[in-house]
C-alpha cells in the first residue's frame, strides 16, 4: 500500500509512529486524557504524557493545557505533573471519608497526619503531601500543627477531658503566674486513663489556649498576664535584671528564666548584658477549642 503525500504529511507533523495505523478520529486531547487515565492517581510529567500518547511534546502541552482549562486534568507542583480529574476527585472523596471518620471518633484531635491520610489513600507520603497541598490550595481542607482537617471542623474535648484540664491546669490564686508541669499533668492523665488526653493537649496548644515552654505549661490568660507584667516593668525605656523581673512575676528563677528567654525569642524583650529591655510586641493567634 502506497501512502499518499497528504497522509505522509499528517503522520510526520503529528509525531505519531508511522508503523502504527493513523487514528484521525482521536484528538490529541483524547489521547492525553487516555494516557492520564491509565496512570490512575500517579502524577505524570508532560514528557511521559507525550510518549504514552505517541505525540510530540508540543502537541501534548497544548492538549494538556486545554484539558486543565476545562477542568478535566489537575496540575500538581514540585515537580510539575498532571492527574486526571476523575482520579483526583476519587482520592479526595477517600480523604474526606478518612477525615470525617477521625473527626467523629476522636473529636478532640486536630485531624489526621499526612501519613494517616496516605494510608487511607494507599499512596506514599510524598504523593499524599502533594495532593494535600493541592486540596488545601483549593480551600477544601485545612491544616494546623501538621494535622489535616475539614474546614468546617472545630476540635472539642469530651466532658471527661474538660474536667481533667480544668483541674490539672487550675490557676493558683496565691501564685497566679505559676505554671503547671506537663510531665506531672500527663502522668496524672495516664493514671486516671483519661482517653485522648495527650492528643487533646496538643489541640489546646494549637488553639492557643495553653502554651508550653519546656516542661512548663501556662494557660493563655496566665501567659498574657506575665507578658503584661514584664511590659509594665520595662515601660518607658526601662530595664531590669532577671532577678528584678522574677520578683515582679512572683515566681522562682526556675520558672522565670525559661519564660523570660521565651519573651526574648518572641521579640518582646532583648538582653543587654545582665539587663533586659523591651524591643517589640509579639502575638499569637489560633482557632478556638471548646474547653
Amino acid at each position: 500500500v502506497i501512502a499518499t503525500e497528504s497522509a505522509w504529511r499528517f503522520s510526520r507533523g503529528s509525531g505519531r509512529d508511522l508503523s502504527r495505523p493513523p487514528r484521525p478520529t482521536d484528538s490529541d486531547d483524547a489521547l492525553c486524557l487516555e494516557a492520564l487515565g491509565s496512570a490512575g492517581l500517579r502524577p505524570v510529567e508532560l514528557r511521559k504524557i507525550a510518549s504514552a500518547a505517541n505525540i510530540v511534546e508540543a502537541a501534548a502541552r497544548s492538549a494538556v493545557d486545554r484539558l486543565v482549562e476545562e477542568g478535566r486534568v489537575v496540575v500538581l507542583a514540585k515537580p510539575l505533573a498532571y492527574i486526571a480529574r476523575d482520579a483526583y476527585e476519587a482520592a479526595f472523596g477517600r480523604c474526606v471519608a478518612a477525615l470525617r471518620d477521625r473527626h467523629a471518633r476522636a473529636p478532640w484531635r486536630l485531624g489526621c497526619s499526612a501519613s494517616e491520610v496516605a494510608s487511607a489513600l494507599n499512596v506514599d507520603d510524598t504523593l499524599c503531601a502533594r495532593l494535600l497541598v493541592s486540596w488545601h490550595d483549593d480551600g477544601r481542607i485545612a491544616v494546623k500543627a501538621r494535622c489535616w482537617r475539614l474546614p468546617d471542623f472545630t476540635p472539642s474535648l469530651t466532658p471527661e477531658q474538660q474536667a481533667f484540664f480544668a483541674e490539672a491546669f487550675r490557676i493558683d490564686a496565691a501564685l497566679p503566674l505559676l505554671p503547671v508541669s506537663y510531665a506531672s499533668a500527663m502522668g496524672i492523665a495516664d493514671e486516671r486513663r483519661i482517653a485522648g488526653a495527650r492528643e487533646a493537649f496538643e489541640s489546646l496548644l494549637a488553639a492557643d489556649q495553653l502554651l508550653r515552654i519546656g516542661d512548663d505549661v501556662y494557660r493563655r490568660n496566665q501567659f498574657d498576664h506575665a507578658r503584661l507584667t514584664v511590659e509594665n516593668a520595662l515601660a518607658n525605656g526601662g530595664s531590669a535584671t532577671t532577678s528584678q523581673l522574677r520578683v515582679a512575676l512572683g515566681v522562682s528563677r526556675k520558672y522565670a528564666l525559661p519564660l523570660l528567654e521565651h519573651f526574648d525569642t518572641l521579640g518582646l524583650t532583648v538582653r543587654d548584658g545582665d539587663l533586659r529591655r523591651l524591643r517589640a510586641s509579639a502575638g499569637n493567634a489560633g482557632p478556638r477549642v471548646q474547653m
